[in-house]
């Protein structure tokens, strides 16, 4: 069996043939041996290099070898390759050149270049998906909310006057009535539930949608959220105080969420409110060093939260 020493050299000579660039070996003037590239760049068999000068590996004409030149290497047909070559002296006294395929690099940068340009196309493509599939979630959003809105204001209304019958403050109802009565409800409060559950899918599909902000008057936000809630009131005979400091301005904001987020503030109190009870909605100018907002608050005289859960 091979000793260390020539499982080692072998191994070299293995990793030396699965490189690009040609290598040969010299002692003294000539080629003790070569690597299946530089063979294959000559057009010949490596045992017919052994024995050679380097030099005689050149083409007619070309730059002699020397460290960091670029020459032109002789093929067996008569056509001549572009190298460039290193130089490297060994401890045994031996030197290795080094002969570098100039159009093979080229056609490896011409390809990095191709892969290079594709890349960026293709990143390019990529962000444009991204930002059409941002529109559409922001388009998604718009029409869930809008539809949201839509259906919850008119079932609002019927389950908030079906209770109102159902209260018999009205008029007295027989059996069958009252049974009508309460089935509609029970399909409101499925109805609401189908909304609600509408409305959460209609924030995740387009959380990072953009809001839709513009200058716009609070009054007719209130305004809005108020009706919205109509049959809510006057079921608990209810009516509602809204009032804004003198001075408060115009605000910036988006109308439809944050009408939906004071609807949603107008059910949990009057869910909570005393028949006959007080509800007030306040507006009031802050000033803080980000700017000038305009805070609105609903304030009920319902219970409030218990002060064990205020934690939480």
């Amino acid at each position: 069996m091979p000793g260390p020493g020539k499982v080692g050299l072998d191994g070299l000579r293995r990793l030396a043939d699965a490189l690009s660039d040609g290598m040969a070996v010299c002692k003294g003037d000539r080629i003790v041996w070569t690597n299946r590239p530089l063979a294959d760049f000559v057009g010949r068999a490596p045992e017919t290099l052994l024995g050679e000068a380097p030099s005689g590996l050149l083409a007619p004409g070309a730059p002699p070898l020397a460290d960091g030149i670029e020459t032109r290497l002789v093929r067996a047909s008569g056509q001549a390759m572009t190298v460039r070559v290193r130089h490297v002296e060994n401890d045994d006294g031996s030197t290795t050149w080094l002969f570098h395929d100039r159009a093979r690099a080229s056609e490896l940068e011409a390809e990095v270049l191709a892969l290079s340009r594709a890349l960026r196309e293709t990143n390019l493509a990529l962000a444009s998906l991204r930002e059409r599939e941002k529109r559409q979630r922001a388009d998604l959003d718009e029409v869930l909310t809008v539809v949201s809105h839509e259906l919850r204001t008119p079932v609002t209304v019927v389950s908030g006057y079906a209770r109102l019958l159902l209260s018999e403050q009205v008029g007295a109802l027989n059996d069958e009535q009252r049974g009508f009565l309460e089935e509609s409800l029970k399909s409101c409060r499925r109805l609401n539930s189908f909304i609600a559950n509408l409305l959460v899918n209609s924030r995740d599909a387009g959380s990072d949608a953009p809001l839709q902000v513009r200058d716009a008057s609070l009054d007719t936000t209130l305004e809005s959220a108020l009706q919205s809630v109509k049959p809510l009131l006057d079921e608990q005979g209810i009516v509602p105080r809204v009032i804004c400091e003198p001075g408060t301005p115009a605000a910036r904001h988006d109308p439809v969420r944050i009408e939906q987020v004071l609807t949603n503030l107008l059910e949990n109190a009057l869910k909570y409110a005393h028949p006959g009870g007080a509800l007030e909605i306040r507006c009031r100018r802050l000033r803080s060093e980000e700017g000038d907002f305009v805070e609105v608050s609903v304030c009920d005289d319902g219970p409030g939260v218990p002060v064990r859960d205020r934690q939480r």
